[in-house]
């Protein structure tokens, strides 16, 4: 899982350093959210399969790899809510949310 929370937090803070950058430049171009979307949709599959394997002996700890896929789940979108609302903003189509 290290490796894909790693992934999301780089894709995550990229995409919200995009988001400050065209607010302070005019000739910036909105951020891509195709790198975040993918890398927050690869993590909370992960955390869904992790969830359905420790179901039946550990339902605390499935319970919890819930409650982290659903964070993630929120990062991604409020972050791509935060972008849709900025000035030059992405494509609200853009990504690949699932």
């Amino acid at each position: 899982m290290r490796p894909l929370a790693d992934e999301v937090r780089r894709r995550a803070a990229d995409y919200l350093t995009g988001l400050i950058e065209i607010t302070t430049s005019p000739q910036a171009d909105a951020p891509a959210s195709d790198g975040l979307c993918r890398a927050t949709r690869r993590a909370r599959l992960r955390l869904v399969e992790l969830a359905r394997r420790e179901a039946s002996e550990w339902p605390h700890q499935a319970r919890a790899l819930q409650a982290a896929a659903f964070g993630v789940d929120e990062t991604e979108r409020r972050l791509l809510a935060l972008g849709r609302a900025l000035p030059n903003r992405p494509d609200p189509d853009e990504g690949s949310r699932s």
